[in-house]
């Protein structure tokens, strides 16, 4: 087979890399050579700029320089209206000045006073140009053009101390400027030329020398290329012995190295697949002595399943069964329902199966039923089976087999309704203890309150005593006012005596009675008598709420009013022994059976003031982590041995005489704590107190 310019894929690589790169070439040194151009023509160009600059501005110098002079020196003479004078010195500034056209002065009027032309003496000038050169106050130069010449004019006002005498005028022409300037384009041209005729130069050798430098490059990639295809041809020709020669050391050379390690493996492989070959049919009577082993063993698990396993194809029919189906289904000896129909089965209408055998072969649709009453075909004994229908798709996803697994659950669900029953023993159990727990929570806090008696009924007996003692003496003092008020009723009856004698009557009633006295010790009796009641109010309150039961639902609640409400119950065994110390934090309502927590607030503090033989003093403090609430109780009492301290939470378990306490408190403490979701610590140390810390959170997780 022939192929175009002799490559089986058509252009060869050297072609190929010469038509990719040639235009590269061709592309970028001429545009190398245009950007070297444009860089010289913008530099010439800025050059020819800068010295007609140079040249304008050498003109303008002089011509401001001889501006100055002239109106210097002409004005004397124009003071003294000397025109002789003046126009010597005009044909003098002018004198040698090829370039300077005129030289005039005129008045203030812009009359010509003096002209370097004769014939312009005495003409008024009233061009726009001349107005403007009339009001100049400093020499100004303006260039413009007239008969298609540049020209230029240097205005200067003379004239001294503010007073303007004239204006000096020179006219210039650019002529000879513009002589030098067209000069300096015209040298700046050839040299421009000269620049594209070495750049054309330039780029005409490096493209000569590039392609040069390409076919060299090229032919010394492609030539180890060009053998490497001879030696794979020759290997794909069956010669796996050939060696590809390349000695260059660059990619090509690690592909041909490559090559060779490939062929030498290629050629072990060969090697091996014929010792492979050779043993494969051995490996395969192997594998199918293992399949069938495997099968027999998965046809024996089936064979003895407790579980009643078959396969129904598209059609309804059973075509494979397990001797269990047939045991469930009550069918004789070893019967199997092989080759029967679904849909005519009195066993699967009776059970209303049918409608789900169904939708399995029809939708492909799965099921699974638990606990369906199931008659025996022949025994007519009734059992609970478990059902499932697993649909097997073929390639046009249509039900091709329908896999039925069907338990016999009888003695399970009868082992689940005992165990049902045994979980609602359980949790009536369960509710008892519950029931028995909160009573015992109400019996300590009834035991609290015994040990609060006899301090409470002494902090309600003083403001009894208060209203008590009160009485009296508010009673004596409302009876002297009655009697006062009974001696102004008696003035309408005594009308006749005079009125002075009557009112020295009252007011010696009212020295007797002591009526100012009486007035003030009503209000102070009675004031008295507000706050013994507030008092007893406030105790009355804090005992409610301490021995109410607690209620059925969670409530938030302020953790400050509890720890208050019980500091007022305990206050008969602190007062004048025990200074409470409150550190209460920024704590948000906690989420908590008030009661309960109440209970826990009384057993620590009032252990804390048990724990104070003497004097001494109790730190509460209060703050929040995050979503927790902590609570600190701190004494300065005994402490508790390091030996009993892992103990003091035990049922029953008391350091205090027989009588004095029952052992449960901080039991029943850590419960109330742990009930809540939460927890209690304790630190202690002999001679120096013990700390009690309770972490609750602030919303109870259900």
């Amino acid at each position: 087979m022939k192929y175009p310019l002799g490559c089986p894929y058509g252009f060869r690589i050297q072609t190929k890399l010469m038509l990719a790169v040639l235009p590269l070439f061709l592309t970028l040194i001429p545009l190398l050579s245009y950007i070297y151009i444009r860089n010289q023509e913008q530099s010439l160009q800025e050059e020819v700029e800068n010295r007609i600059k140079i040249i304008k501005s050498n003109v303008q110098r002089r011509g401001i320089s001889l501006a100055k002079m002239v109106a210097r020196a002409s004005e004397n003479a124009l003071a003294g209206f000397d025109l002789s004078f003046l126009s010597d010195i005009l044909r003098a500034a002018a004198e040698g000045s090829p370039e300077i056209l005129f030289i005039l002065i005129m008045d203030n009027s812009r009359q010509v006073l003096v002209h370097t032309d004769a014939s312009q003496v005495n003409r008024i000038l009233n061009e726009p140009m001349d107005v403007e050169a009339s009001q100049v106050t400093t020499v100004t130069v303006q260039e413009y053009q007239k008969d298609g010449q540049d020209l230029m004019e240097v205005s200067a006002p003379i004239g001294s101390e503010g007073e303007r005498l004239g204006t000096l005028r020179i006219g210039f022409t650019l002529k000879p400027a513009q002589s030098q300037i067209k000069e300096i384009q015209e040298r700046l041209s050839r040299k421009f030329e000269a620049a594209w005729k070495t750049a054309a130069l330039i780029t005409a050798l490096f493209l000569i020398l590039g392609v040069l430098v390409l076919i060299l490059i090229s032919r010394r990639i492609t030539t180890p290329i060009q053998k490497l295809v001879t030696g794979v041809h020759l290997i794909s020709s069956g010669d796996l012995a050939q060696k590809v020669e390349v000695p260059s050391r660059d990619e090509v050379g690690e592909l041909a190295e490559a090559f060779n390690q490939m062929t030498t493996k290629l050629q072990r492989s060969y090697e091996q697949l014929e010792e492979y070959s050779r043993t494969l049919e051995q490996k395969v009577a192997e594998r199918t002595r293992e399949l069938e082993e495997l099968y027999r063993f998965n046809e024996s698990i089936i064979r003895n399943s407790p579980v009643g396993i078959s396969t129904i194809n598209d059609q309804g029919i059973v075509t494979s069964a397990n001797p269990a189906l047939g045991e469930i289904m009550g069918l004789k000896g070893s019967q199997t329902p092989v080759g029967l129909s679904v849909t005519e089965m009195p066993t699967i209408k009776d059970t209303g199966l049918l409608p789900a055998f169904k939708d399995a072969l029809e939708k492909g649709i799965p099921f699974k039923g638990f606990n369906i009453p199931y008659t025996s075909l022949f025994t007519g004994k009734e059992v609970l089976v478990n059902v499932s229908l697993t649909p097997v798709l073929g390639e046009d996803n249509r039900v091709k087999t329908l896999l039925c697994l069907i338990q016999d659950n009888t003695e399970k669900a009868k082992a689940e309704e005992e165990l049902k029953k045994a979980y609602e023993e359980l949790k009536r159990a369960h509710q008892e203890l519950q029931n028995a727990q909160l009573q015992l929570i109400q019996s300590e806090k009834l035991a609290s309150l015994g040990q609060l008696v006899a301090g409470v009924a002494h902090e309600i007996n003083n403001p009894v005593n208060f209203i008590s003692s009160g009485l009296i003496p508010l009673r004596r003092n409302i009876e002297d006012l009655i009697r006062l008020v009974h001696k102004y009723s008696e003035l309408s009856p005594r009308k006749s005596e005079p009125l002075e004698d009557f009112l020295q009557e009252v007011e010696a009633l009212k020295e007797e009675i002591g009526y100012q006295d009486a007035i003030q010790g009503i209000y102070e009796m009675l004031e008295s008598i507000r706050e013994g009641a507030q008092r007893t109010a406030r105790i009355i309150k804090d005992l409610r709420s301490f021995s109410r039961p607690d209620e059925a639902e969670l409530k938030a609640v302020n953790l400050h009013e509890g720890l208050e409400g019980t500091l007022n119950l305990l206050a008969p065994q602190y007062k004048n022994r025990i200074e409470v110390i409150r550190e209460y934090g920024d704590i948000p309502l906690v989420e908590c059976y008030a009661g309960q927590i109440n209970q826990v607030f009384m057993n620590l503090l009032a252990n804390a003031s048990q724990a104070i033989k003497n004097t001494g003093q109790i730190r509460i403090k209060t703050w929040c982590t995050e979503d927790q609430v902590k609570i600190s109780v701190k004494d300065t009492g005994e402490g508790i041995p390091r030996e009993i301290l892992s103990k003091i939470f035990d049922p029953f378990f008391t350091t205090k005489q027989v009588g004095e306490g029952t052992g449960l408190g901080l039991s029943i403490s850590y419960g109330i704590i742990q009930k809540h979701q939460g927890k209690i610590e304790v630190r202690s140390e002999v001679g120096l107190g013990s700390e009690f810390i309770i972490t609750l959170p602030v919303k109870q997780k259900v």
